[in-house]
């Protein structure tokens, strides 16, 4: 077998899990089950975090005993995984701190109190139900691994003989600590420096439907809320037991940014309403509209926190009782208007700061923070890359802070200047090397003093202002004592805090003392001159096909330029652009003849899930134009890159095949045509069928006259894909 340099996506590993024990991974190592079919075993994991804790040694961030936090989201239901994590950790010889169900953000958080240099946090995020995944960090500052860091992790791997790792015994410790991360975490949000809550009247008339998607903030959000200060806050999504991400949670709303109540509710609506099964939209419309009166005379309002399974992102919703529907504000959005109120509030220390999101970003969204008075930087996808941009302000600013102070200590002075400069080259950046130069950075607040070193933090502002990931990851600064009274910044994408910012930031800039609910729902509406934002994803894809100048790669390339000549009529010209910390990524932004970027065509593999997605990014006024450009290329891709080694890629097919057949069929008709209906195929056959229908588009769910039973019918994308002519 041929390895890969690196076996990881945007954020550690993800994948469909399975049992080792399972027939259909049945003579494969750990490491071959998950290069050749994409599947985590339990055996796996173990490897995993075993190669992963002796890699720390190695670079001398561990040493055998130290401690090593590992935390999960709830969709591990048997703990066969996060035992297999634990597990992994002690054989190597470090001593698992056992965290239990957290939600991320709170793992680097509770390291940077505990003193705690490694974590490991088992979840697959955003990803249903059916699979799980490895995140990592380093602390400080709660980096996660880069590039370099996952090859090195890789190479471990591969070097490594899972049947020498079966039968070592556990030759490390293990602590319980849930209950501390979890008081840590919470006193962590509260405090107002994190919140931005400095008069809890602001919320008090705020009833709030919290969807903790059944995962991490179940149980948690609702307490910090009503702490707070909201008047009224009921939880949905919020079982432990419960399908996570599975018709609630972010992942159930992306590319949406208002849901009308056909949208929803059957009795409003000619066809099965894509939000039939979602409960908390259901919640948040029933619940505005019992309260409509009062919201109306400036007496209530009705929001929604949306969170994902591990709580690193967080959509905002809003009741907009004048025209009864729901708005949905996406990390763009939510980051926006934190922006636009640290400006306002505190405008001498976020002046020229850095306002950095990514390529899946609306591009008004840069224009509009740049008007604010923002630097902005635009990077690859993948909350690290957002980091890594303020890393090299962060760092400067400290070097710059000590030269004041005429401190000599040029060894670590140049150590920092020299990781500072390695991460502005993208090439050679280093999660160990950040660690490194955050602990240099660490060792003079002796020299210092506590009450010094902390002068330097108030100057982090200046450095990082709002980072942001259209999806829903967004990062601002927080501040945290350690279990010394050492102040600490943290940086990490933290769903709940993005919440209570975004509420808090929204109500301050249009209450102007007396609330106005026409102000703040007109704000809501559009925070920003929006553009058009698409995306076109293609699931089940080999990924391995779209590299950067492969066949598919170089054709895709040439069908955009001969689309984008066509429809623009020569008008705007292509410029592409290589991203250095993502190569594969095929990126073209739309320049008008004044030079000016217009918008921006580009095709990306997902690092997370087996999909490509291509996104569309411009002007409303070229929507039209650049939708169907953008329907061309992904009509390609389909084709191209579909991936029939997958079984689910073989059944989607079978599907779109058996619906195309038939005018409209049936949902249990359809079950048994494509496969025998036990309770292991229907749970596998629901995921595709809800894949192909939501997110894909090549079927679509209907209802028949004066009928309650739904049906399926195909879509003229789904007809492209077969071949078959259009309506």
């Amino acid at each position: 077998m041929i390895y890969p340099e690196r076996i990881q996506g945007t954020d550690g590993i993800r994948g469909r899990v399975l049992k080792s024990s399972e027939p259909e991974v049945s003579g494969l190592s750990p490491l071959e089950i998950f290069l050749e079919k994409g599947i985590i075993t339990e055996q796996f994991i173990e490897l995993y975090t075993y190669c992963f804790v002796l890699l720390l040694m190695k670079k001398k961030i561990a040493k055998k005993g130290e401690e090593i936090a590992v935390g999960w989201d709830p969709r591990d239901k048997g703990g066969i995984f996060t035992g297999a994590a634990i597990r992994g950790i002690r054989k190597a010889g470090g001593c698992a701190v056992r965290l239990g169900i957290i939600p991320t953000p709170a793992l680097p958080v509770y390291m940077t109190y505990r003193g705690i240099d490694a974590g490991v946090m088992i979840t697959a995020s955003h990803n249903p139900s059916d699979q799980n995944g490895i995140k990592l960090f380093l602390c400080p500052p709660g980096i996660k691994f880069f590039p370099a860091d996952d090859k090195l992790l890789t190479d471990a791997i591969i070097k490594t003989d899972y049947k020498n790792i079966k039968s070592k015994k556990l030759s490390g410790g293990l602590k319980d600590s849930h209950n501390e991360c979890i008081s840590v975490f919470l006193d962590f949000i509260c405090d107002p420096r994190n919140s931005w809550v400095e008069n809890k009247e602001l919320l008090k008339n705020g009833i709030l439907i919290v969807d903790s998607a059944n995962g991490s903030y179940s149980e948690i959000a609702s307490v910090i809320f009503k702490r707070l200060g909201f008047r009224k806050v009921i939880e949905v999504g919020n079982d432990f037991k419960g399908m996570v991400n599975q018709n609630c949670g972010v992942s159930d709303l992306d590319g949406i940014s208002r849901i009308l109540p056909s949208m929803v509710f059957k009795d409003e609506c000619g066809g099965f309403p894509k939000f039939a099964e979602n409960f908390t939209l259901k919640k948040i419309f029933r619940t505005g509209r019992n309260c409509r009166a009062k919201i109306l005379k400036n007496e209530a309002f009705v929001s929604g926190a949306v969170f994902d399974a591990d709580g690193d992102r967080f959509f905002m919703l809003e009741y907009d009782a004048l025209k009864d529907e729901v708005l949905v504000l996406t990390g763009d959005d939510t980051a926006f208007i934190q922006g636009k109120y640290l400006i306002k509030e505190r405008h001498s220390d976020f002046k020229d700061s850095y306002y950095t999101n990514t390529v899946e970003s609306d591009i008004q969204a840069s224009f509009c923070a740049r008007e604010l008075g923002f630097r902005i930087e635009t990077t690859g996808v993948g909350d690290k890359w957002i980091l890594a941009n303020s890393m090299t302000e962060i760092l400067n600013s400290f070097v710059r802070f000590i030269l004041k102070k005429n401190v000599k200590n040029k060894n670590k002075m140049d150590e920092i200047r020299n990781t500072a400069a390695q991460i502005r080259n993208l090439n050679s950046i280093s999660a160990f090397k950040v660690a490194d130069a955050f602990e240099n950075i660490n060792s003079f607040r002796k020299i210092l003093g506590e009450d010094e070193f902390r002068e330097w933090i108030k100057e982090i502002p200046s450095c990082h202002a709002v980072g942001s990931e259209e999806s829903g990851h967004n990062i601002t600064v927080g501040y945290l004592e350690d279990c010394k009274g050492r102040l600490y910044p943290v940086f990490t994408g933290n769903g709940l805090k993005s919440a209570i910012n975004t509420f808090v930031s929204a109500l301050s800039l249009y209450s102007g003392g007396r609330f106005s609910y026409k102000k703040y729902i007109s704000f809501l509406r559009c925070p920003f001159k929006a553009g058009i934002k698409k995306s076109l994803y293609i699931y089940y894809t080999d990924k391995k096909r779209f590299s950067n100048g492969c066949r598919e790669w170089k054709e895709a390339g040439k069908i955009t330029e001969n689309l984008v000549e066509k429809k623009f009529r020569g008008r705007i010209k292509l410029k592409i652009q290589i991203k250095k910390e993502e190569p594969d990524l095929l990126y073209f932004s739309l320049v008008d003849p004044d030079g000016n970027i217009r918008g921006a065509i580009f095709v990306r593999n997902s690092g997370t899930e087996d999909k490509t997605g291509v996104g569309i990014r411009g002007k409303r006024e070229d929507e039209r134009m650049l939708t169907e450009i953008g329907e061309k290329i992904a009509g390609f891709l389909r084709k191209a890159l579909k991936d029939y080694k997958n079984p689910y890629a073989k059944l989607q097919r079978s599907i779109v095949e058996k619906v195309s057949q038939h005018r409209k069929i049936e949902k249990s008709l359809l079950l048994g045509l494509v496969s025998e209906n036990t309770e292991k195929t229907y749970g596998i056959i629901n995921k595709v069928l809800m894949e192909t229908e939501k997110k894909e588009g090549l079927i679509r769910r209907v209802i028949k006259k004066g009928s309650e039973e739904d049906f399926y019918s195909i879509t003229d994308r789904g007809r492209i894909w077969l071949g078959k002519k259009t309506n």
